[in-house]
């Protein structure tokens, strides 16, 4: 809406005449809307449409005005007379646009788009816009192509590069996709891309790949490192920002890696490596550290790892820097910092070394390194003595979960508007109890809930508790980095909560009370540090989504795989060689491909499950007010609505559990829901 307030000041200037109003009279009215005094702006708006019948700019304001207000129908009218006036008024017809995708009437919006394109056809936001609706009326590729256009008139709209990620998955031309490679290659330099858009832009890189070698056969460390420039620099890219989620490609690049292996044990053939080459192998070192040097190793490979390892230490050891090769090739089988001798001639010398080493050190050992002070410094809240907290502790100091680097923020806004935009379309009465809330985050893993609830709920503070010290430590140095004040980290159990005299307005526990020996015991606790009328959000295991991880949970149990890495290796071996539907099923998705993500999903100490049928009877049994889902995919509520129209606000809890036995996957990461405790 900004633009738009901007264009109706640039229009006023350009064609300002003794039938329009001045340009300090509009002004005046941008100034009140500005100012957050919408009534005064629309009174003012009103009087100067009095004045100057035909003065579609005004209409246009006056449109944004009452939108703000909430006033959707005048709003509407307000846009369709700016239109009438002024036909190809593009700013109109993009207002018009978002009102109507506002109330779900998509196909209007998309025409006022396309009405607000044929008369300003560099119109950015619009093409941005354009490509939201399509994406919500599930046409994907048609999105990704306006997102593209949107990106190609300004570069810096990280928005809509943010969109263009997230339909990649769903852009099936692959003439189309060679089209797009520098915008795929932006999705990896840029830190507006979440990590959540990994997977829609790991299959791009690979249909991109796969092209170039289609009626070829087997693909060589050479070929790769042949690779036209621009997909070289995709796959270089990719293997560095995020992790590989192909079994096919993974094996390639295993296969590769052990290329260099060999060629690592004929010594000076080493001086022969060439630069596509050596980007290719530092590339496959930060695939290692992403991945949690999960891929799979031969003896034959442990046996020469050694030798690399001991060589390495013992060039150190006589005061001889280890070599860029020797470096990425050993980082790419297993984690330099737990090799003492490297660790330690890292942290000594990594800003004596070539930039892109020295900055490969800073991420597989420096911060590393800082994680180690800050936890050692870290606040303890309770004791940790329950059995199964001791178990999920010790799951967590080894595998932090989850690793996550890059962060997309929404806008902050107040709690209560934060709340109403997860639970929508239910807009209920929301009193906020503070202006400065106390936000309790139980269970905070690695930092990225406490940090985005930091950074989205408006003046609140944050005490942001979890089991893992490792996973503390992580989270309270990304918190360092991105400037993030309000954050207090501490360990801590749930259930030894009751200590604290604190209490929030707001908790927030997410993933968290179904790794425990009763979920019940845990959110009874929770509840007492909760205000009455506080809000509480959850989210729980859905048993009918789960099922394939249960079997696969049995599987793991019957075959006697460990919770090691190596175990993890030998299970993920045996899923892919086994023709067991769940576990080919489980190929598809990012968690096979990480360490610490398998070992959540498939070997986690403790996990319960529950219906939607279940939810509505621990809601009623704590006398908690349930507000509605979260969820991330608009097609879900969208599909509900279809199926029960009688629940507009989509609160039947009855219904959802009928809707999910049809809908197995509806809730496949977990429910996620909203509720407040009763006053």
């Amino acid at each position: 809406m900004s633009s738009a307030r901007t264009n109706v000041a640039e229009d006023t200037r350009a064609g300002a005449s003794s039938a329009k109003p001045g340009q300090q009279d509009v002004q005046s009215v941008i100034d009140l809307y500005t100012q957050g005094r919408l009534a005064a702006a629309e009174i003012e708006a009103l009087q100067l449409i009095e004045k100057f019948p035909s003065a579609y700019d005004v209409y246009n304001l006056l449109g944004i005005v009452r939108a703000g207000l909430e006033k959707t129908n005048d709003a509407v009218a307000s846009y369709v007379q700016a239109i009438t006036i002024k036909p190809d008024f593009a700013e109109a017809h993009n207002n018009l646009g978002a009102i109507l995708k506002q109330l779900g009437l998509l196909d209007q919006a998309v025409e006022s788009y396309r009405l607000a394109l044929a008369a300003k056809p560099d119109f950015v936001q619009a093409h941005a816009n354009l490509a939201n609706a399509l994406r919500e009326l599930d046409k994907r590729e048609e999105a990704a192509l306006s997102y593209a256009q949107a990106l190609r008139i300004n570069p810096d709209f990280t928005d809509a590069l943010s969109g263009f990620a997230g339909v990649l998955l769903h852009v099936h031309s692959v003439d189309t996709l060679i089209n797009f490679k520098d915008l795929v290659a932006r999705c990896f330099e840029s830190s507006e891309i979440g990590d959540h858009l990994v997977r829609p832009v790991s299959n791009t890189i690979l249909n991109l790949i796969l092209r170039e070698f289609r009626d070829t056969g087997a693909i060589t460390s050479d070929d790769l490192a042949g690779l036209d420039p621009s997909t070289g620099g995709l796959l270089a890219a990719h293997l560095k920002s995020c992790r590989i989620t192909d079994t096919d490609l993974e094996l390639l690049l295993t296969g590769v890696r052990s290329r260099f292996l060999d060629l690592s044990e004929k010594g000076s053939n080493r001086a022969l490596v060439k630069e596509p080459e050596l980007r290719l192998l530092g590339a496959l070192a930060y695939q290692g550290f992403i991945n949690e040097h999960l891929w799979h190793i031969t003896d034959d490979e442990r046996s020469t790892l050694d030798a690399l390892e001991a060589r390495i230490c013992k060039e150190i050891q006589d005061g001889v820097a280890p070599g860029e090769f020797d470096l990425f090739l050993l980082a790419a089988y297993r984690p330099l910092y737990a090799i003492k001798g490297i660790r330690c001639w890292s942290l000594e010398h990594h800003g004596k070394v070539d930039e892109g080493l020295a900055v490969f050190l800073k991420h597989v050992i420096l911060e590393p390194e800082r994680e180690r002070q800050l936890g050692q410094q870290m606040e303890r809240l309770t004791a940790i003595d329950d059995e199964i907290s001791v178990a999920v502790r010790s799951q967590y100091e080894e595998n932090p979960y989850p690793r996550w680097d890059n962060l997309v923020l929404g806008k902050t806004r107040s709690y209560t508007r934060q709340i109403l935009k997860a639970i929508a379309p239910h807009q209920p009465t929301l009193e906020p109890a503070s202006s400065n809330p106390n936000v309790l985050i139980a269970g905070c893993g690695t930092g990225k809930h406490p940090i985005s609830s930091a950074l989205g709920y408006q003046n609140c503070n944050i005490l942001a508790v979890d089991l893992s010290r490792t996973s503390l430590a992580f989270a309270k140095r990304k918190a360092e980095d991105l400037k993030v004040p309000n954050i207090r980290f501490a360990q801590a159990d749930i259930l030894n909560l009751g200590e604290l005299e604190e209490s929030f307005d707001i908790i927030e526990c997410g993933g968290v009370l179904h790794h425990m020996a009763d979920p019940e015991a845990g959110l009874k606790i929770l509840l007492e540090r909760l205000k009455s009328g506080g809000y509480l959000r959850l989210g729980l295991y859905s048993e009918l989504a789960r099922q394939s991880v249960v079997k696969l949970r049995q599987l793991v149990s019957e075959k006697a795989f460990t919770p090691t890495l190596q175990g993890i290796r030998e299970f993920r071996h045996y899923a892919r060689e086994s023709k067991n539907p769940d576990a080919i099923a489980l190929q598809q998705a990012n968690d096979f491909y990480c360490t610490s993500s398998i070992r959540d999903l498939i070997f986690h100490v403790q996990e319960h499950r529950f219906t939607a049928l279940q939810l509505a009877g621990l809601l009623s049994n704590h006398k908690l007010e349930f507000l509605g889902f979260t969820i991330e995919d608009p097609l879900v509520k969208s599909g509900y609505l279809e199926v029960f129209p009688e629940d507009p606000e989509c609160l039947n809890l009855e219904n959802w559990h009928r809707y999910e036995q049809v809908n197995v996957n509806s809730f496949a990461r977990m429910y996620q829901f909203w509720c407040r405790k009763s006053a």
